[in-house]
C-alpha cells in the first residue's frame, strides 16, 4: 500500500531543473546526472535512448511490489523538474497511486484444482477451514496448467477452484 507523504501536483515545478518531464512520460536530464540520481530514474523509469527515460506503469507497480513507494518518485521529480509537471504526468501517477492502494499483499497462498465443483464447495464451507480456504474467482476462460503437460478440453471454472493460506 502506498505511503502517505507528499503528492506531486500541477503546480508543484520548485525543482533545481536538472530534469525536464515531457507530456509524454519522457524524462530528459537538461544537464549530467548524478551517479544518485541515475540510479533512481533507473529504478523508476526505462530507459529508452542515450540520455531519456520513459515512465512506465509496469516498471513503477514492480518498485512498489519490490517495497520502493510512488512518495520517493513524487519527491525525486518534486526536488529536479524543470517547472511544472505536465497534467498527463500528474495524472499517470495519481492513477498509479490509486492502483497500487487497491492490492494489498496478504502473503503467499496455494491455488488447488478440486475435482468438481462440489468439492469446491465442500471445502470452502468446512467450519475447520474457515479463515484459511475460500473459493478462487478465476473466470471460465482461464485454466493452468504444468510446464510440459497437455492443456485439458474445456476451461476450468473458478467454482473448482480453492485458495489455502499458506
Amino acid at each position: 500500500m502506498p505511503e502517505p507523504g507528499p503528492k506531486v501536483s500541477a503546480g508543484a515545478g520548485t525543482g533545481d531543473g536538472r530534469l525536464r518531464v515531457l507530456a509524454n512520460l519522457d524524462v530528459v536530464p537538461t544537464r549530467p546526472l548524478s551517479a544518485a540520481d541515475r540510479l533512481t530514474l533507473e529504478r523508476f523509469a526505462e530507459p529508452v535512448s542515450a540520455g531519456v527515460w520513459k515512465l512506465s506503469a509496469g516498471k513503477l507497480l514492480d518498485r512498489v511490489e519490490q517495497g520502493g513507494s510512488l512518495d520517493e518518485l513524487d519527491q525525486f521529480l518534486a526536488a529536479r523538474a524543470m517547472g511544472d509537471l505536465p497534467q498527463t504526468v500528474v495524472t499517470f501517477l495519481a492513477d498509479l497511486r490509486r492502483q497500487a492502494g487497491r492490492l494489498i499483499d496478504r502473503g503467499p497462498a496455494r491455488l488447488i484444482e478440486c475435482a468438481d465443483e462440489h468439492l469446491a464447495a465442500e471445502l470452502a464451507a468446512d467450519r475447520r477451514l474457515r479463515g484459511k480456504c475460500v473459493r478462487a474467482g478465476i473466470g471460465s476462460s482461464s485454466f493452468g496448467r504444468r510446464p510440459g503437460s497437455r492443456a485439458k478440453r474445456g476451461a476450468t471454472t473458478g467454482a473448482r477452484l480453492a485458495v489455502v493460506a499458506a
